[in-house]
């Protein structure tokens, strides 16, 4: 998880400066905003694969 919270970080931070190059130059990336916004949604990826495999079931106990 520490993994996919650091990926989804880095994902958001290539947005947020996709983003304001596009402010500041008026050009667009499609494909890498695209790119950008995907990653940044590892982390929520992540939790629901651990979901779906009952890794938060309260009647599982500890390993």
């Amino acid at each position: 998880m520490p993994i996919a919270f650091l990926v989804g970080f880095i994902g958001l931070l290539a947005v947020a400066l996709i983003l304001t190059d596009h402010l500041l130059h008026n050009r667009w990336e499609a494909q890498v905003f695209a790119a950008a916004v995907t990653v940044s949604l590892v982390p929520a990826a992540v939790f629901l694969l651990r979901w779906m495999r009952g890794h938060f079931n309260r009647h599982l106990g500890d390993p």
